[in-house]
């Protein structure tokens, strides 16, 4: 073999190597750009590196977006929550349950969304979510175990059923109907005997089409 034949085997990877590296470094310098651009003072060019980040889906600017949940400007939240449903990373999901009780309802639904995007890793806090002392986070929590239809969730949603707010007693009923597990039938039948007394119609109905999806 001669030496400029040899040379070429060693050179060309030597170069491959570095191309691939340079590759690397202006991907790592790009998202390191768009987290800095989280915490710039125009809302449109915080909105549009979330974007991004979401895209892109690097781990590394979970913590970042996280910060952008408690922004002033409900569209950043709602850029944040979207972004973080779409890297999916479990440390985000204990901060978007706390979303719900963001007075904005925008934010609140893109938290459901984002949130149902994890599925069954976003299960157990929710669970827990169920527990919280507002109402907001009980009803919230409520519904979205409801979409992701885990059945680990069924028995956390019957003891709801004796909430004290009503909306949260139908938004565990309702949610309890999608599950569509059989435990949840005698408990929804308890709780329809509650709203007949309490002469809450509306209630009735929706806890009714509960238990028909049941049996």
């Amino acid at each position: 073999m001669s030496n400029k034949i040899l040379k070429l085997f060693i050179i060309v990877p030597i170069i491959f190597s570095i191309s691939l590296s340079n590759c690397a470094k202006k991907k790592i310098s790009r998202v390191d750009v768009l987290i800095s651009d989280l915490d710039y003072v125009d809302k449109y060019i915080q909105i549009d590196a979330a974007t991004e980040l979401g895209t892109i889906g690097d781990p590394v600017a979970v913590e970042p977006l996280i910060t952008l949940l408690t922004d002033p400007h409900p569209e950043v939240r709602v850029a944040g929550i979207t972004a973080l449903g779409l890297i999916g990373d479990r440390r985000a999901v204990e901060p978007l349950i706390q979303c719900f009780k963001d007075k904005n309802t925008g934010v609140q639904k893109n938290a459901i969304d984002a949130l149902l995007t994890m599925g069954n890793a976003s299960v157990d806090p929710l669970i827990i979510g169920l527990d919280d002392e507002d109402w907001h986070v009980q009803q919230s929590c409520a519904e979205t175990l409801g979409k992701i239809k885990n059945r680990k969730a069924v028995q956390p949603l019957v003891n709801l059923l004796k909430a004290k707010d009503g909306d949260v007693r139908l938004a565990a009923a309702e949610s309890l109907g999608e599950i569509g597990d059989p435990r949840a039938v005698k408990p929804l039948k308890a709780l329809l005997e509650v709203e007949v007394k309490l002469k809450n119609w509306s209630q009735v109905t929706s806890i009714q089409d509960a238990i028909e999806k049941l049996e």
